[in-house]
């Protein structure tokens, strides 16, 4: 029996074929990769590089208007703001200005008193144009309503129509911002 046995297992190793692997048979006909050229692959790598670099350009170009317009922003409000502050300040000195000038215009017989009050007056007139603040001409100038203030009309044929014929306040103002409009008659023929 062990003869029939053996027989058997030959019988059956002649009759399976040993296994082999089947590489053919998955991924079908294998066809020969081509391998790229590299001047297509630097010339790829080249462009996304060149559109990056436009990308980054553009983004800092953005980024230098941009900052230069808040460098122009910040400087406007800056000068907005000085200009703001030292029209206020003006205006609350304006009165003493005005008293100092009534009281250089009054009559008195001390000497010493009518120069020290003219000191006072030049230097306080130096430090407003110091600070830029200017005396808004008037008299004998053409009615304007954005630098005068009309009180009263009178009839004078020495004067055209709508001319100032005489300043009761002066008008001062810092660049182009009335800080005090003139107060004004106005004349009418």
């Amino acid at each position: 029996m062990s003869k029939n046995k053996e027989e058997k297992e030959k019988e059956k190793e002649k009759v399976t074929p040993p296994e082999t692997e089947d590489t053919n048979s998955d991924t079908g006909p294998e066809t020969p990769e081509i391998p790229e050229d590299p001047a297509d692959t630097f010339t790829k790598e080249k462009e996304a590089l060149i559109a990056e670099l436009d990308t980054l350009k553009d983004q800092l170009l953005r980024q230098m208007a941009e900052f230069d317009n808040f460098r122009k922003r910040t400087e406007r409000e800056k000068s907005d703001i000085y200009t703001r502050v030292t029209a206020n300040c003006a205006k609350e000195m304006l009165a003493v200005l005005d008293n100092f000038e009534r009281a250089a215009a009054a009559e008195s017989t001390d000497a010493g008193y009518k120069e020290g009050i003219s000191m006072i007056l030049k230097q306080f007139n130096e430090v407003l144009a110091n600070l830029g603040v200017t005396e808004i001409e008037a008299l004998h100038q053409p009615f304007n309503p954005d630098l005068h203030e009309a009180v009263s009309q009178v009839q004078d044929d020495a004067f055209d129509e709508n001319i100032v014929c005489q300043v009761f306040r002066k008008g001062y103002k810092i660049g182009d911002r009335i800080i005090r409009p003139a107060t004004v008659v106005v004349a009418n023929p």
